[in-house]
């Protein structure tokens, strides 16, 4: 799991939602991003208008074989496609629980509240 944020992004809110990352998949589970991405930089603008903190982040998706001898998970080898192209194809199981148990922490963390299905 990689916690990103954008300029539009508060810091807080960018900490809460590692903690609660990091709650769920440990120290090792959660990478910061060496680099800022440019795709989404006015996701932070939906949240500032609304009133809310925003928060993205990021998880693997294709078979770790894929990765081969990759020496930073941040890093995605050539031909693996990305969510943006009509030949990506997560693997189904165990890509949607695992990150379905992620977003539950971040949302539980946000509203000040336990999600009693974590583990």
């Amino acid at each position: 799991m990689t916690a990103m944020h954008s300029r539009a992004t508060a810091a807080d809110a960018t900490a809460t939602a590692r903690a609660a990352l990091t709650g769920v998949y440990g120290e090792a589970g959660v990478q910061h991003m060496p680099r800022p991405l440019s795709g989404s930089e006015d996701f932070g603008i939906y949240g500032t208008t609304a009133g809310y903190p925003s928060v993205f982040w990021m998880w693997g998706s294709a078979a770790p074989k894929l990765y081969g001898d990759t020496p930073a998970p941040t890093e995605v080898p050539p031909g693996i496609p990305g969510n943006h192209s009509p030949r990506f194809a997560p693997q189904v199981e165990p890509v949607i629980a695992y990150g379905v148990r992620g977003l539950r922490a971040v949302a539980a963390a946000f509203h000040g509240t336990e999600d009693s299905e974590q583990g």
